[in-house]
């Protein structure tokens, strides 16, 4: 049997300080101090993920709120774990809708 955890994301589990201030850093305009506090996050929870025993992880592509984005993340969680499996899951519906959603967006854009 294998075990997995889920990658926190500050709109995808509770919030406890250190989540509230990831989600503040986030939303605010303007360069920020330090690594992002996401990130930092979820490499610390998958890290001692790792430590535990645990081999498999779920990022979850969130496409509204501040969160980062679920392929970006992983790339940069590949970096900083060493066995665990990174899973990105993708909600195919939502991805065709800001997708069409841009498409449409640069189409109004482009003068004719």
């Amino acid at each position: 049997m294998k075990f997995g955890i889920w990658t926190p994301l500050p709109h995808t589990i509770r919030h406890d300080d250190a989540l509230t201030a990831a989600i503040a850093e986030a939303t605010r305009v303007g360069p920020v101090d330090g690594p992002d506090k996401a990130f930092e996050i979820a490499t610390e929870t998958l890290q001692t993920g790792e430590a535990l025993g645990f081999v498999t992880t779920l990022i979850a592509a969130r496409h509204s709120g501040p969160d980062l984005d679920a392929w970006l993340l992983a790339s940069a969680l590949a970096t900083r774990t060493s066995a665990i499996e990174l899973i990105v899951a993708v909600h195919v519906a939502g991805l065709i809708a800001d997708f069409a959603h841009r498409a449409a967006a640069e189409v109004i854009a482009e003068p004719r």
